[in-house]
């Protein structure tokens, strides 16, 4: 009589005949069940048909979904092999250049090698070792590469000269910027790097900044080297424009809050405190009115984030107001702040505003197509409207807008716009661990930051301070695709909610509070019986 009995946790379906490892996966029952030879081949062909299916580790797939290395680009079952001293090298390599570029960006031309400044070979050398070990493409870098593409054939296109060139070369340099870093970020400790390499970046850059407060000397290249330099008192580090150097303090500033939030070093964390407080006085004195006022949207988020700091800021603000009142200097105080309306339409107001009026000609004027990429400067002088000797456009949507046409705006204002709703919505809607409130947070700061600060300096497309900051948050979007977020709860376990005076914010908790009362009020109450049939 046969056995037909079969161990615990086995399928008891029937055993089918066929040839293939499937099929002999489908009838291991009767295998396991007929004789220990017929278990050891049910073993070979199982590893046989392990062998045939394994994923390819050099294909192009997605990451962050599961397994140990990319967090899902590979599969479980492949298995590593230990990395050769030539990879390890490359590793490391690609921390430095990962390291190197906001401090190169903050830099900028001061020095150049071969006329190119630093950033820009910095960038080249970066991408050949992305390529060299990265085989796996995520869908922001796919989106990354898909825009590169859209951009470079418009700019191309489109009637580019000398200066359009040029232009166009450092668009390209900084969309391969953002994804040479967003596929180099195959795990969460590089949140850690990225970090630590802005506060680099700012130190490098803030140490100029002091020299020039305590000694009221600029750089040979402030403001272009211009004779006149001597009459403006505002600071801008290597940057050239003070308005620039405010920028990179503001991106800095976003940066910082991240850092010392997930660092673990005592040290390393009051570095990043002691820096992000230094920037308000340096912002201050770089004289950008527009970086400061986009501050607002960082001290808010604190205040949202740490309830402690809004209670403190509370008292401060009162306390300066009782203060101020008691003292008699209200008076002083409301004509400081008229005066500081009244520079708004001084000449530099006045002029960015033709500017401003002179682009929306000019875009008009192309029917939407655009002028082509570094046109803006050679085109403002034909516009009707007066800009007092302005050329520059001081406006990053109306750069993009009047040199690349509506299309290629549009689709990035648009992806702007999903970046900070899909955000915003998360936060709102679902209840992200520690680790993913305090990365949405820092999108969703950043995405409503740069519309202000892409509105303080003479131009936008061409600085390397521009491309370094989105490629920062386009690494940040890379954690929080689905399947991410487990790994970055895992690295970041304990640190990122250790600040907080609660797990969840007031503004939080009362939100929460407002969804439960309106799902409520919008459920059907069946608790009372319905009307009588009888």
């Amino acid at each position: 009589m046969t056995d037909n009995s079969m161990p615990s946790g086995l399928s008891t379906h029937p055993a089918t005949s066929t040839t293939t490892p499937s099929g002999v996966l489908r009838a291991g029952s009767g295998i396991l069940a007929s004789s220990d030879a017929g278990g050891a081949r049910l073993e070979q062909d199982m590893a046989h048909d392990s062998s045939q299916h394994r994923p390819s580790q050099r294909a192009f797939t997605r990451r962050h979904d599961h397994g140990p290395r990319y967090l899902g680009a590979r599969a479980a079952n492949v298995v590593e092999e230990s990395p050769s001293p030539f990879a390890r090298l490359c590793e490391w390599l690609l921390a430095v250049c990962f390291v190197l570029m906001p401090v190169l960006s903050a830099w900028g031309s001061t020095v150049t090698i071969a006329g190119q400044a630093p950033v820009r070979l910095l960038t080249l050398v970066f991408v050949v070792l992305v390529l060299i070990r990265r085989r796996y493409l995520s869908v922001v870098t796919q989106g990354i590469l898909v825009v590169t593409g859209m951009w470079m054939i418009l700019g191309l296109v489109l009637p580019a000269g000398t200066t359009g060139v040029k232009e166009l070369l450092c668009v390209a340099f900084g969309l391969l910027t953002m994804a040479a870093m967003t596929m180099t970020a195959d795990r969460p400790g590089w949140i850690v790097t990225v970090c630590r390499a802005w506060l680099l970046g700012l130190v490098v850059a803030i140490l100029p900044a002091l020299n020039e407060v305590r000694t009221g000397k600029h750089l040979p290249n402030y403001l272009g080297g211009t004779k006149t330099m001597g009459r403006y008192r505002e600071i801008a580090s290597f940057m050239v424009n003070p308005n620039l150097f405010a920028y990179f303090l503001v991106a800095g500033m976003i940066v910082m809050v991240v850092g010392w939030t997930v660092e673990r070093h005592w040290f390393v964390r009051l570095m990043y405190i002691g820096t992000f407080v230094l920037c308000f006085p340096l912002l201050v004195l770089a004289g950008a009115r527009l970086a400061l006022m986009s501050t607002l949207v960082i001290l808010a988020w604190l205040m949202v984030r740490y309830r402690k700091l809004l209670i403190a800021a509370v008292v401060l603000t009162l306390t300066g107001a009782l203060a101020i009142i008691v003292s008699g200097k209200l008076d002083d105080v409301l004509d400081e702040v008229a005066m500081s309306i009244h520079h708004l339409s001084s000449n530099s107001g006045r002029s960015r505003l033709g500017v401003y009026q002179d682009a929306i000609w000019m875009f008009v004027a192309s029917k939407g197509v655009g002028l082509g990429p570094g046109q803006f400067q050679d085109a403002v002088l034909l516009a009707p409207w007066p800009n007092r000797g302005t050329i520059d456009p001081h406006n990053g949507f109306a750069e993009l807008f009047v040199g690349y046409g509506l299309l290629l705006g549009t689709v990035l204002l648009a992806i702007g716009i999903a970046v900070l709703w899909a955000g915003a919505r998360r936060l709102w809607d679902l209840d992200p661990g520690p680790a993913q409130r305090l990365i949405l947070q820092t999108v969703v700061a950043s995405m409503l930051v740069i519309p202000v600060i892409a509105l303080a300096n003479s131009s936008y497309l061409k600085n390397p301070v521009v491309w370094v900051q989105m490629a920062t948050v386009a690494v940040f979007c890379e954690f929080l695709r689905p399947g991410a977020t487990a790994g970055l709860e895992e690295e970041f376990a304990g640190r990122c909610d250790a600040d907080e005076s609660s797990r969840r914010t007031y503004l939080e908790r009362r939100s929460r509070l407002v969804r439960g009362v309106v799902d409520r009020a919008q459920r059907p109450d069946t608790s009372r019986p319905g009307p009588s049939t009888g």
